[in-house]
C-alpha cells in the first residue's frame, strides 16, 4: 500500500511540473520520490526478511501457518526495492500522460484496471 502512495506522489509531481513547463524540476521530483520510496521499501523489506516470524506471530499462533507465512514474507521482502522502482516510474509515466505504456508493462497494477 505505501508503494501506491508513492505512485500517486510521482504522478502528481510529474504532471504539475510538466504543466508548469519545468521538465527539469519534474525529473528532480521523480528522482526524489524514487529515493524516498526505495528507502521506505528497504526499511519494510528488512523486517520482512529478518523478522518474519514475529510479523506472522502477530496474527496467529499456529506454528505451521507461521512457518509458511515467514517463507512468503522473506520472498516478498526481496522484491520490495524493485517494486518501489516499478511503482514510482509507472506513476511518473502516467503523470507525463503516457498511460498506454504502463498498461502494457504493468498489467497487474491496480490502476490499470
Amino acid at each position: 500500500m505505501p508503494g501506491i502512495g508513492f505512485t500517486i506522489a510521482a504522478m502528481a509531481l510529474k504532471g504539475q511540473n510538466l504543466g508548469k513547463k519545468r521538465p527539469d524540476l519534474a525529473k528532480e521530483d521523480v528522482l526524489l520520490v524514487l529515493k524516498y520510496a526505495s528507502g521506505f521499501m528497504f526499511f519494510l523489506s528488512f523486517f520482512m526478511i529478518f523478522t518474519p516470524h514475529w510479523l506472522a506471530y502477530a496474527f496467529t499462533d499456529d506454528k505451521n501457518t507461521i512457518e509458511q507465512t515467514s517463507l512468503y514474507l522473506q520472498i516478498v521482502g526481496l522484491s520490495q526495492i524493485p517494486l518501489a522502482f516499478n511503482f514510482v516510474l509507472s506513476g511518473a509515466l502516467r503523470g507525463a500522460g503516457d498511460t498506454k505504456t504502463t498498461l502494457i508493462t504493468a498489467p497487474m497494477n491496480i490502476f490499470n484496471f
